[in-house]
Parts: structure tokens; sequence; C-alpha cells
């Protein structure tokens, strides 16, 4: 199991998940079961509030970088439960998104590996809100 850069967080907060990596438009992303951001979107008792990913359930790992060589491996994960919303920690496009804190020992590998920053910070989007 992928461990928790930061132990702010109780473990009971924690969930392991999976994806296949798919590189898709010079863009490589961790591919989740879509009814995974369903339940989250689910919570909010009107489905109508907020919009489904455009890509579906996902984790981004890359973006215009040649990535293909990890075209369908399966990747591990860990994530929050905790619903976040853009803007709670910055003043950029708040109350728009709404996601969950991810992390994986295996993506930050992967990124290592192409000479991209270590520190990216990952997520999984559960929508955005209908305007």
């Amino acid at each position: 199991m992928t461990k928790h850069p930061i132990n702010i967080l109780s473990e009971t907060m924690l969930h392991e998940g999976f994806g296949v990596l798919n590189y898709r438009n010079g863009n490589l992303a961790l591919e989740l079961q879509d009814d995974f951001t369903a339940y989250y979107r689910w919570l909010f008792g009107n489905r109508d509030i907020l919009l489904k990913p455009n890509f579906g359930s996902h984790i981004t790992v890359t973006k215009g970088v040649n990535a293909s060589k990890y075209q369908g491996e399966k990747v591990n994960f860990i994530y929050s439960h905790l619903i976040r919303v853009s803007g709670d920690t910055t003043q950029d496009r708040s109350n728009i998104f709404y996601f969950l804190d991810a992390w994986s020992d295996e993506l930050i590998k992967i990124r290592k590996e192409l000479g991209l920053k270590t520190w990216f910070k990952f997520h999984i989007t559960i929508g955005r809100v209908r305007y």
C-alpha cells in the first residue's frame, strides 16, 4: 500500500484503490471505475448539482509529455474520503470543483522517470458545479 506522505489524516480516513493507466492525446491518466465518483456526487442529494468529470473518474498523471510506455499498467493509490472544494486552500476557482486528495508512490515514480516534479498533488475530481 502507498503510504500517505503526511501523517495528518487518520488511517481510517484513507482508502485503497487501483486503476489502469491510459495515455491519450498527450496526457497520461489513471482511469478508475466511473461509479467511483458517481457515489460521491450522489452524496450531494441532487445529482444535477454537480456535473461529472469530462473524462470520467481518473487521476491525471501528466499532461503534454510522451508517457505512452505506461499504457495499460495497473497502479495502486490511496485516497481520503474527505470531500474538498476548489478554493478551500487558495482563491483559485473558488467553489467550482469538488475533489478527493489522492497519493501514489507508483505515480510519483512515473513522474520522476519522466523528469517531472514529484511533489505534484494528485486528486480525483468528483464534479463541477452546474451553473
